[in-house]
């Protein structure tokens, strides 16, 4: 067994001692190719322009964004997360309108930055700015980080603090115009429901009038109550929903959501229908309440159905109003941008290592080969020259 590894241990070795005899050998060229290579990298890194980034940072809130929705009751601070933006993340719309068109092109217009690129094309423009602009999120914060490159440190920082003033101008209109589009749904609704309530006042009180003064008992009464309580639920809900259609598509969680709870709903009021034996009337069955009265009961009802109707349309109606009075944004600043104190890049220490490194793999390599051509180049020139004088044709033309 020894004698069979000491022979491969002697070679191993002697191939060591040779590899160190080409490289010693061939030193000067080893050391020609690492300084080149070190000085090239030295001459690239002074020779490339700096470039500085500006960071700041904001904060998406994802509250609710209409604290008069909070103030109405808790049965309605739901329902304003999804009309005025809680049906998707505020933040990932913030990240997606970071580099949208109209942002930049709002910024380029402030910066004056078609002058700074040097052209006269807003698209090309466009895509220099937003190659130049860095973002990152951080989901459990909801802090967004927005850095800005340019070769100036002090435009980086102008550039950063003005992309970061267009942002919450831009999601202000944008809140503004949707708060607009739904107070002009709940106008729309409320000029129609104004009417029908109209005319269901008109048709109780010609009733009264021509059957006489109804007293409710208490019985019909509560119950009366106990429907409208739920109904007073569905109202508001199916409101909620009617107002979110106008945005929000099929696949929305709020709106799948809502129209779960509608449906379970109308469910827990078919069960007290159910309970109470109605054949005819949901709130008392047609042997409890006299013929005569069943009528007023049914009016009454589809009046108060009404009134719940208006009062929701009209709350949200006013709370539209006042946020698109007041205009908002989710946006805010917690750190602004300041000039930078240092270059990111180049990195010129990094890169002299890296051309260092890179020269003495190369010097090795071209060490190695040069040694290698040098011995093999001779012994295939005089086999092609023993080849050629092994042919009559060759021979003839010498």
């Amino acid at each position: 067994m020894a004698d069979d590894i000491n022979p491969v241990k002697n070679q191993a070795i002697v191939s060591v001692f040779e590899a160190l005899e080409v490289f010693f050998k061939r030193f000067k060229l080893f050391f020609l190719i690492v300084c080149s290579v070190t000085v090239l990298s030295i001459v690239l890194s002074l020779t490339l322009s700096p470039m500085y980034a500006s960071v700041a940072q904001v904060f998406a809130s994802q509250q609710n964004q209409s604290s008069n929705l909070a103030a109405l009751g808790g049965q309605f601070s739901q329902m304003g997360s999804s009309l005025l933006g809680g049906g998707f993340n505020v933040s990932e719309f913030i990240l997606g309108l970071v580099k949208s068109r109209r942002v930049l092109d709002e910024v380029i217009h402030r910066e004056k930055l078609l002058s700074v690129y040097d052209t006269d094309s807003l698209e090309k423009a466009r895509n220099k700015l937003s190659a130049q602009i860095k973002t990152k999120f951080n989901m459990k914060s909801n802090i967004i980080t927005i850095s800005v490159e340019d070769g100036d440190k002090e435009r980086s920082a102008k550039i950063a603090n003005g992309l970061i003033e267009v942002l919450q101008q831009v999601h202000t209109q944008i809140n503004a115009a949707q708060a607009a589009q739904s107070r002009k749904f709940y106008e729309d609704q409320l000029d129609k429901v104004k009417e029908q309530l109209s005319q269901a006042e008109t048709e109780l009180r010609q009733y009264q009038e021509k059957s006489g003064v109804i007293k409710v008992d208490d019985q019909v009464q509560a119950s009366i109550t106990s429907i409208m309580q739920i109904r007073s639920q569905i109202v508001q809900r199916e409101v909620q929903l009617s107002a979110l259609k106008t945005y929000a598509t099929a696949k929305n969680s709020d709106r799948a959501m809502l129209e779960s709870q509608i449906r379970e709903l109308y469910a827990q009021m078919s069960r007290i229908e159910n309970a109470q034996g109605s054949s005819s009337s949901p709130i008392l069955s047609t042997n409890q309440v006299p013929k005569k009265g069943e009528e007023y009961i049914r009016k009454l009802r589809d009046l108060k159905y009404l009134e719940e109707v208006y009062r929701v349309l009209l709350q949200q109606y006013r709370t539209m109003q006042l946020e698109e009075a007041k205009g908002y944004s989710q946006l805010q600043v917690i750190d602004t941008a300041v000039v930078p104190e240092t270059r990111i890049r180049p990195k010129r220490g990094q890169m002299v290592v890296a051309g260092f490194l890179l020269g003495t793999i190369l010097g090795i390599l071209s060490v190695f080969l040069v040694e290698f051509f040098q011995k093999t180049v001779p012994v295939y020139s005089e086999e092609i020259r023993r080849l050629k004088s092994q042919i009559p044709f060759v021979k003839k033309s010498h």
